[in-house]
């Protein structure tokens, strides 16, 4: 699930992406960091997925097309299909001032 926030950009950094109109459609969790001059982007359940953009909009749509291009690849070499089985969640930390 993900939450949309006002400015349209996703409200948390770790988000599920689901943009599919197709009779079949998987939903792959993506982890997003925020670093020094970036936004990278990542797929836990499809190793060596990843994108990079200067913009947390940007790496999202950048990792869509990468989740995309993966999975053709590997496809196409007939290899399986990795089932997405990644979750996530939020832990509150206590912190004294």
């Amino acid at each position: 699930f993900f939450f949309q926030a006002e400015d349209g950009i996703r409200d948390y950094k770790v988000t599920g992406v689901q943009t599919c109109a197709l009779p079949i459609c998987k939903r792959y969790m993506v982890v997003i960091e925020k670093g020094a001059t970036s936004f990278g982007a990542f797929v836990p359940d499809l190793p060596g997925c990843v994108a990079v953009g200067e913009t947390e909009s940007e790496a999202m749509e950048l990792i869509q097309e990468a989740i995309q291009l993966h999975i053709e690849d590997l496809r196409a070499s007939g290899q399986v299909i990795p089932e997405p089985v990644s979750k996530s969640t939020f832990v509150e930390i206590g912190m004294a001032a």
